[in-house]
């Protein structure tokens, strides 16, 4: 079971930890309260007697962890306010746009971001996902950064390797989609399933669970990285992010990742 715990601080971070001490104490709080002192206490909550109770079955104790909901605060370092502001390398956003896009990620990824470079462009590199996956595989995390015929700007950060797998989903709760324009907006996981990713040979796909459209994505855009759609999905709970329209022309494509 600790390997589990293990897996689900790996994916959410903080909040799996907080989540897996509430599950403890709920499961123990009768026997608790009947203790006199914190010695007790922790004897019984780090005693090896723990591992032979049943309530602590992985299954069910994962269950019950996850349904607690927590927010955890990003901590921020005491320099914070001393961040420096990192160079901008993408010729579709502006300045301003990639700095907003860098804090809306989590804070060990910003002090990655002076050295974030595009690896990837249809300007350079040609309308081809095939190409983009072989030249993204070993440079994660990335920012997709798309611009469609109308003029918006919109994308996804994604924390993990695009790698093809077989129609599986995969992923973390770090990534997230995101608008510049016409109106900026951040859409982080919302923990109502784990659609993050799905990478195919004919598309990519972020987000899933929807009722909005045919393909429930909340970003999906085809294998010559022309055509795609957005619709709300249940991942992210977005607005469609090409202005509210559902479909898109992509005229631009830019992947920016944080890596050397």
């Amino acid at each position: 079971m600790a390997l589990r715990v293990m897996d689900c601080f790996l994916c959410d971070g903080r909040t799996a930890m907080h989540q897996a001490g509430l599950a403890l104490l709920y499961l123990l709080s009768e026997q608790l309260l009947q203790l006199e002192s914190r010695e007790a206490a922790l004897e019984l909550l780090c005693g090896k007697e723990l591992l032979k109770n049943k309530q602590f079955e992985e299954k069910s104790f994962i269950k019950l962890a996850l349904s607690f909901d927590v927010f955890v605060p990003e901590e921020q370092d005491s320099d914070s306010d001393e961040f420096e502001e990192p160079e901008n390398p993408s010729k579709i956003l502006t300045t301003e746009q990639f700095s907003l896009l860098v804090s809306w990620m989590s804070r060990r990824y910003q002090v990655l971001s002076h050295d974030m470079h595009v690896v990837y462009t249809t300007e350079v590199d040609g309308f081809n996902l095939h190409r983009m996956y072989e030249q993204c595989h070993d440079n994660w995390p990335i920012a997709i950064v798309i611009k469609s015929a109308e003029n918006n700007v919109f994308g996804a950060f994604i924390a993990d390797p695009l790698e093809v797998r077989c129609g599986r989903y995969y992923g973390t709760g770090d990534s997230f989609l995101f608008t510049l324009t016409p109106v900026p907006a951040r859409y982080g996981w919302s923990r109502s399933n784990r659609y993050f990713l799905c990478a195919e040979h004919n598309q990519l796909a972020l987000g899933g669970g929807s009722s909005g459209g045919a393909s429930g994505y909340g970003l999906v855009i085809d294998d010559e990285l022309r055509y795609g759609s957005s619709v709300r999905c249940d991942t992210f709970k977005n607005e469609p992010l090409n202005g509210g329209k559902q479909r898109f022309e992509c005229v631009a494509l830019e992947v920016i990742s944080c890596v050397d």
